[in-house]
């Protein structure tokens, strides 16, 4: 839209005016920034002139359909912030005539071919009373005045209406439409541990098919692995104190017989000298008294040592038949109390790990707990997806679960997917909820819960969030 420039400025003859023009300055085409009969403005101008430096130029007039331009000459005469300010150099009547008419028709708006213009570039050159710049009378004032007042107050008509649109919206989200943030659920299935412990292994990932009466993961309870730990010792000693008993008689045994080593070295000592003893009386070295004594200890330690054998005999035999009525009672009572143990062993080995089943087929979507975490009865092991019809709940202030009632539609977005569902409310309270994820949302006395039910078969993950509008407005 074109428009007057008026600037204090005591160097300019003329006002300037923002009507579109071209300049053309060696082959390359520029945008005027504003211009009079008497001058133009260059909009980002990347020529290097000095000041008072003429160059030749074009004046292309922009008009639909049709091409008009004028030859001249431009002086450079200021550059600001890569803008250049020109004067025309000896402009003649008929282009000043020419660019005046241009300005006229425009602000006026009667500017709808270019007949005029040609005619006024093709007239023969006259002298003219109009050869100074061009101003604006009082009428054409007002008239823009009035232009300028109507337009503006068409803007703040269209305003207005905006603002009043807006506000009006706003009111009706604000007092008719309840939004929430909504979570899917009702196709999941809650594997619960049945008691507390350890989880010892996971034996499937997140994503992983589950089929009915799979085994999920394995907990382990660590007061029984004490227990364990105590009976398995126990068993132990049970075992050694057996075999004590087996191997009792021989070492008792071999300790009397360990008796009789002296006494045969003592025997072979005096033998030795018996045999000495006759060579020695047979050379008349050694007199039959002599001999005779050796002969004698030799028979004294012999009877000793046989003696002491008879001896050791008896107590083997004693000891034996002591042992094999007193040790058949003992092993007897240590069998029974290894079996016991034994018995108590492999309950507590079957109590000690506890499987964690999937009671329905689906897909593994949630793990909570990690290999090694503690878990107490009733902690949620897994979460399996199922083919089961998924629904929508949503947590509102009490004070708008005034406004909502069973039926109403709903909007629902899934920011996931990028879609967006229709819904309806179908019940409220915490036993829309399912009883294995009420953990998942305490009780609020600040908030109500609503269930949404689907208007269509849908196919959502579990957990899956949307965005939830309910429209409450009511004509009667």
């Amino acid at each position: 839209m074109a428009h007057i420039v008026s600037e204090k400025n005591s160097k300019r003859k003329a006002h300037r005016i923002s009507v579109p023009l071209l300049v053309e300055i060696d082959k390359h085409v520029y945008e005027s920034k504003d211009w009079s009969v008497d001058g133009i403005g260059i909009l980002e101008c990347p020529l290097e002139l000095e000041v008072d430096q003429k160059i030749p130029a074009r004046i292309i007039f922009p008009i639909t359909d049709s091409t008009l331009a004028i030859s001249v000459t431009l002086i450079c005469k200021n550059t600001v912030n890569g803008n250049i300010g020109f004067a025309f150099d000896n402009l003649s009547h008929k282009h000043k005539r020419l660019l005046r008419h241009y300005i006229e028709q425009v602000i006026e708006g009667k500017l709808e071919n270019v007949e005029d213009l040609v005619a006024i570039a093709t007239a023969p050159v006259v002298s003219s009373p109009i050869n100074t710049a061009l101003n604006l009378s009082d009428a054409n004032t007002l008239a823009l005045t009035r232009q300028f007042s109507f337009r503006s107050k068409l803007v703040l008509s269209f305003a207005v209406l905006f603002l009043l649109v807006l506000g009006l919206s706003l009111f009706y989200k604000i007092k008719y439409e309840v939004k929430s943030t909504g979570v899917v659920l009702g196709n999941t299935y809650v594997v619960k541990a049945s008691k507390s412990g350890v989880l010892e292994s996971m034996y499937l990932k997140e994503g992983a098919s589950v089929e009915e009466n799979d085994v999920i993961a394995t907990i382990i309870d660590p007061d029984i692995t004490t227990e364990l730990a105590k009976l398995n010792n126990k068993i132990t000693v049970l075992k050694s104190s057996k075999q004590a008993l087996l191997n009792e008689a021989p070492e008792s045994i071999a300790i009397e017989q360990g008796l009789l080593a002296p006494l045969k070295q003592q025997e072979s000592r005096h033998l030795a000298s018996l045999e000495r003893a006759r060579l020695l009386l047979k050379d008349n070295v050694l007199t039959q008294k002599d001999y005779d004594y050796i002969e004698n200890r030799w028979l004294q330690s012999l009877v000793s040592l046989r003696k002491e054998q008879q001896r050791i005999e008896r107590v083997k035999l004693e000891t034996e038949q002591a042992l094999s009525k007193s040790n058949l009672l003992s092993s007897q009572r240590i069998t029974e109390q290894l079996l016991i143990a034994q018995q108590e062993l492999s309950l507590l080995e079957m109590q000690h790990k506890r499987p964690v089943t999937s009671l329905v087929a689906g897909r593994l979507v949630n793990t909570p707990f990690n290999t090694g975490a503690n878990v107490t009865e009733n902690d949620v092991v897994a979460i399996v997806e199922t083919k089961q019809t998924p629904f929508l709940i949503i947590v509102v202030p009490n004070e708008q679960m005034l406004s909502l009632k069973l039926g109403q539609s709903a909007r629902v977005y899934i920011p996931k997917t990028k879609t967006e569902l229709n819904a309806h409310i179908v019940s409220f309270g915490r036993q829309s909820i399912p009883m294995d994820l009420a953990d998942f949302y305490p009780k609020n006395t600040n908030q109500g819960i609503v269930k949404l039910s689907f208007d269509s078969a849908v196919s959502l993950p579990p957990f899956t969030r949307a965005k939830v509008w309910v429209d409450t407005f009511e004509m009667f």
